[in-house]
């Protein structure tokens, strides 16, 4: 199975998304291949999709990427996700709460109440995990008003194919959290972990 990763170039020159696909390579067991769709990381080598965002449009710019995938059927990761266990494409859809009782901030808090305006008894899909995506019913769990509003594009799809296992957020936030079977990080976090030691092989996507 393929894995697509939407993807920004950003100030670190992709450190997080080196390590993310040395995850991939070292625990998605089912793994035949990398596609980047976005921005080309100068040390990158694999299948890559050239797509520009849209100025202040976070979350459409990362689902159209995502519904540009040219595989039907693939693992969606991020540049700042990384798994410290084995999975394989089983991975069922995870949520952590309900959209209401989400704990969101900023224009995510919008991008919650467009999606409980289309589920408003959903579940909050948006935590900072792989999913396994169909590309056809992706496309068609997008198909709302993305002209005037942003929604949560996971959580989109995720109530639109319903179900899934609940566990708590990996995103690191502080120094000395971690977390299993994925964490996940940001820029500053980063400088907390140890990559190195974690996922010390270079991948063939590695120039």
């Amino acid at each position: 199975m393929k894995a697509v990763i939407p993807y920004r170039n950003c100030i670190n020159n992709g450190l997080e998304l080196r390590y993310a696909i040395r995850a991939l390579v070292k625990y998605f067991k089912p793994l035949s291949g990398i596609c980047i769709i976005g921005e080309l990381p100068y040390w990158y080598r694999g299948e890559f999709i050239e797509m520009a965002d849209t100025k202040d449009r976070k979350e459409f710019s990362i689902m159209s990427k995502i519904a540009k995938s040219p595989y039907e059927d693939f693992l969606y990761c991020t540049d700042d996700t990384f798994a410290t266990q084995p999975f394989d494409e089983t991975l069922p859809n995870l949520y952590s709460s309900t959209l209401k009782d989400a704990t969101v901030w900023g224009r995510y808090i919008g991008r919650r109440d467009n999606t409980m305006a289309v589920y408003p008894d959903g579940l909050f899909y948006d935590i900072h995990t792989p999913m396994v995506i169909n590309r056809e019913k992706f496309r068609q769990a997008h198909d709302v008003n993305w002209v005037e509003k942003e929604y949560l594009s996971k959580s989109m799809y995720g109530n639109f194919i319903g179900g899934g296992v609940m566990m708590q957020d990996c995103k690191i936030r502080k120094r000395g959290q971690m977390f299993s079977p994925f964490f996940s990080t940001n820029e500053q976090t980063a400088k907390f972990i140890n990559f190195d030691e974690l996922y010390p092989d270079a991948s063939e996507y590695e120039k």
